[in-house]
C-alpha cells in the first residue's frame, strides 16, 4: 500500500536535494508553494525575487518597495545579512514562511537644506498647571 502523504496535494512537489523550498503564506491566507532557493541565498535576494515575481493572482497588494517585504519564520522576523542556511532553514525540506508587507512610508517632501520651522514661542502671561 502506498504512503498517502506521498501522493496528497498537501505534500507538494519534492524539494531538490541541496535546495530550500519556501512556501509563502500571505496575511490574507493565500499561499504560494514551491519557491526554490539555494541555501546560501540571502534574505535580500529572496525578497528581491518575491518582489520581481509577485504572483498576479494574489489579492494582496504588491508592495511599492522590496524593503516592505518581511518574512516571518516560527514567530520571528528573518532579518540581517545572513543566508537561509544561517537562519536554520534545512536544505531538502519545504518551510512555510509568513509574508508580511510593511506600510509604505513616503519620502520627506522638504529638502535637507530647507530652514526648519521656528519653535513656538510662549507668551509670558500664559501658564500651564500640571497636576
Amino acid at each position: 500500500m502506498s504512503d498517502p502523504a506521498a501522493t496528497s496535494p498537501a505534500a507538494g512537489p519534492a524539494v531538490p536535494a541541496g535546495k530550500v523550498a519556501l512556501n509563502l503564506l500571505f496575511v490574507n491566507g493565500q499561499r504560494k508553494d514551491g519557491w526554490i532557493f539555494d541555501p546560501e541565498a540571502t534574505l535580500d535576494s529572496v525578497t528581491g525575487r518575491i518582489m520581481a515575481e509577485w504572483p498576479s493572482d494574489l489579492t494582496v497588494e504588491k508592495p511599492v518597495a522590496q524593503a516592505q517585504i518581511r518574512l516571518l519564520l516560527r514567530g520571528r522576523f528573518l532579518e540581517g545579512p545572513g543566508s537561509l542556511a544561517a537562519h536554520k532553514l534545512t536544505p531538502g525540506e519545504a518551510t512555510v514562511v509568513h509574508v508580511v508587507i510593511k506600510a509604505h512610508e513616503p519620502a520627506a517632501a522638504a529638502p535637507a537644506d530647507s530652514p526648519k520651522p521656528a519653535a513656538r514661542e510662549v507668551s509670558p502671561n500664559k501658564c500651564c498647571t500640571i497636576m
